[in-house]
């Protein structure tokens, strides 16, 4: 007779693979943040958001596969003390909800930095056209009688 939890065990393996790849990404996001890499964190970004659409796809199936196993109350899914997988899947959440967090709170530093000189240029840019010639009109701070 064959296991009906072989399914869901290979469905938490595939999950396991793949929020490795999720934090292994999620740290180089990191490092592009701190080192404010653009096109770094563009990249990690769309890897992100394409292992996140895996990563929810293996979770429906994960639905799907322990709905038609309902041999305990929780759809076939073993108890995390009895099972290995499911504790490394628990771990490695905490730990991409960790490093999500502080890519999140980076990149709102990185924002506030941004706002900072946007706000410096402005300013700047203010200054140097009070200075500018108006067409028409004579150079300003100029002695005009000479």
């Amino acid at each position: 007779m064959k296991n009906p939890t072989s399914p869901l065990m290979g469905l938490q393996q595939e999950k396991v693979k793949a929020l490795w790849e999720f934090v292994a990404i999620s740290e180089t996001l990191y490092e592009c943040l701190l080192n404010r890499d653009f096109a770094g964190i563009d990249r990690q970004l769309e890897k992100r958001e394409t292992l996140i659409q895996s990563i929810d796809d293996i979770d429906r199936r994960i639905l799907q596969a322990s709905s038609g196993n309902s041999q305990s109350g929780l759809g076939g899914i073993p108890e995390e003390d009895e099972d290995p997988v499911l504790h490394n899947l628990k771990a490695l959440l905490r730990e991409a909800a960790d490093l999500n967090a502080q890519c999140l709170a980076q990149a709102a530093l990185l924002r506030e930095d941004f706002k900072k000189e946007l706000a410096t240029t402005r300013e700047g840019w203010t200054a140097a056209r009070r200075y500018l010639q108006q067409v028409g009109s004579g150079p300003r701070f100029m002695n005009v009688r000479q």
